[in-house]
C-alpha cells in the first residue's frame, strides 16, 4: 500500500450545516454529476473523476480534529 500526504481545502455552512472537501482546487471544479448516496454526496467531472465531496450534517460527520480547526477559523 502507497499512502501520500494531500492537501484538501474543507469548507463549512453554518446555515446549512453542509461541508465541502475540495479535492482539487477551487477554481478548477467543473462539475459534470453528482453521485452518492445522502448524507455524503461526491461531484465529478466529464471523466468521472472525484472533484470534491459535499457532507450534509457536517457538526455531525466531520471527525473532531476538523471541526475544531472550522471552529478557529
Amino acid at each position: 500500500m502507497k499512502r501520500i500526504k494531500y492537501e484538501v481545502e474543507i469548507t463549512y455552512d453554518e446555515k446549512t450545516d453542509m461541508g465541502y472537501i475540495y479535492l482539487v482546487p477551487i477554481q478548477k471544479v467543473k462539475v459534470s454529476d453528482t453521485k452518492g448516496k445522502y448524507p455524503i454526496l461526491y461531484d465529478v467531472n466529464e471523466n468521472n473523476q472525484i472533484l470534491g465531496i459535499e457532507v450534509f450534517h457536517a457538526t455531525l460527520l466531520f471527525p473532531d480534529k476538523i471541526k475544531e480547526l472550522l471552529d478557529k477559523n
